[in-house]
Order: C-alpha cells, then structure tokens, then sequence
C-alpha cells in the first residue's frame, strides 16, 4: 500500500539547515568548555608535579641524614673553587668524565631516588623534556643531562661566593635563615624553563611543598629569554623568598 506524503513527512530527517545549527551549538559549547577543560588540566600536571618535589623533598630528608644533615653539593655554586654558573643550577649530570652527579641529581647516584621521571614536570613545554633523555638514564653517558626543576645551591644571595649551601647543616640554616626560603622552584634558566608560568611550586628550606601565585607573572619577567642574556640570579631568588613571606 503506498506510503502517504504525510507519512513520508514524519519520517523526514534533519534538514541542512538544522544539521548546521546542530554543528553551531556543539562546536559553541566545546569553544566554552575548552577552557575550562585546559585549566583541570593544568591543575592534575600542578599536582603531579608537587608530588614529584615531595618526592626530592623526602629523598633530600634521606641525603641529609646520611651526609653530615647537608644537602647537596652543586659545582655550579658559589664557592671560589668551582665553576659558579647558578643558571646551570637544573643540570643534573654534569656530562663530563668521574663521578659528575650534580645538585639534586645526587640524589639519583645515591638511590635516593629510584625514577629518573621524578626530575620532570609534565607542564614543561621547553627543550628539557623527559623524552629527550630518557635513553642516556639507563646508559653510561658524556651527555648533559637536565631536568625541569632549579637548585638554588647557596643561602646567602649578598655573599654566594662563601655561602654555598652544602657548607650548612640544616640546624644551622633553621637557625640563621628562621624565615621560609625557597631552595628548589621551576626551570629558572630561560623563559622556556619555567613550567607553569603563571606560578610555581617551591620546596621550602623547612622541606615543604608550597605553590606560590604569580598571576600577574612577575616571576616569568625577570628571566631571560635566551642564555644571551644576563641571569639574574639575586632578583629572581629574592623575588621567590619575598613571595613566599606573603610580600
């Protein structure tokens, strides 16, 4: 029996018309979504990469007791005997022949740390990825290896020259520094080193994990763009100490 029109009407599909509104309204809500989406992102990489200095933290604890209560050394601190280059701070193996652990990288030689991956922030977005140096992990290598945090190495920005922090134990640092000072924060090296750009995770003297805000990106500022230009060193720590404060 054949199918009447207004039957043929009912089982009509969308029009064009309507598929295309259909498409507007769903890519609009995916345009408003987006963003929204972008920053729980953000925050899940935030707090995975607080987990992984609780971890440097905790492996630092460890070095501490064994080694005298001092951190590590770096060769890039200010002690006159040794190559003081403070932007080189997130170098973890120097790359060089003997034993060139470097700063927190110590804590990696030592088995303090079992995860290479624990020296990596998943929001890093630069040239020091874990991917990149995955493979010289697991091999003797001359390679320079980085990571994506940045030692501070000395205590005293006025005098780094006779204050590098492996000098101190850290009864006297509780002692001479009673204030909260940052010793460990993002990729400080380039602009392109610093993770999250609109605020960084700190490991405090005291060991604890705090993120500091810099909406309005201070921090971010001050570093250089390229290793061209002058590292300064004082302006950025002491810009770190004094958010910290609360200032």
């Amino acid at each position: 029996m054949p199918m009447s029109r207004a039957a043929r009407s009912r089982r009509r599909g969308f029009s064009l018309l309507e598929l295309l509104v259909v498409l507007g309204v769903t890519w609009l809500l995916i345009a408003l979504l987006m963003p929204a989406f972008s920053r729980l992102r953000e925050s899940a990489r935030r707090v995975a990469c607080a987990s992984n200095m609780h971890q440097i933290a905790i492996a630092l604890e460890s070095y501490a007791r064994d080694h005298r209560n001092r951190f590590p050394n770096s060769y890039f601190a200010g002690d006159r005997s040794r190559l003081a280059r403070p932007q080189e701070m997130m170098v973890l193996n120097r790359g060089t022949w003997g034993d060139t652990w470097d700063g927190i990288g110590r804590l990696y030689r030592a088995n303090y740390i079992g995860d290479p991956g624990t020296y990596y922030c998943p929001s890093h977005t630069g040239q020091h990825s874990f991917e990149r140096y995955q493979r010289e992990w697991n091999r003797t290598s001359r390679a320079r290896l980085y990571g994506n945090y940045h030692y501070r190495g000395v205590l005293n920005l006025s005098n780094p020259t006779s204050d590098p922090i492996d000098r101190y134990d850290r009864d006297k640092i509780a002692a001479e520094y009673p204030a909260r000072i940052s010793i460990l924060a993002d990729g400080l090296r380039t602009k392109s080193d610093f993770n999250h750009v609109t605020g960084t995770n700190i490991l405090l003297n005291d060991l604890s994990v705090s993120w500091l805000i810099d909406d309005r990106q201070r921090i971010y500022s001050i570093l250089p763009d390229d290793l061209n230009d002058p590292w300064p060193r004082n302006q950025i720590w002491s810009q770190l100490d004094r958010r910290t404060e609360g200032k």
